[in-house]
């Protein structure tokens, strides 16, 4: 699985048990671009942390 592929699950995951996302840290091994445009581009509204 790709670090994108495992942050998607992980959130599908999440939304799919009724849990509300409040904040999406990453560290480095999933800071990537792929992700953060994943993140950028969902629907949801993630507060960031920098």
């Amino acid at each position: 699985m790709t670090r994108l592929e495992i942050v998607e699950n992980l959130i599908q995951q999440i939304l799919a048990l009724g849990l509300e996302i409040e904040l999406v840290t990453l560290d480095a091994g999933f800071y990537s671009v792929d992700v953060i445009n994943y993140l950028l581009t969902s629907s949801l509204e993630y507060p960031w942390v920098r």
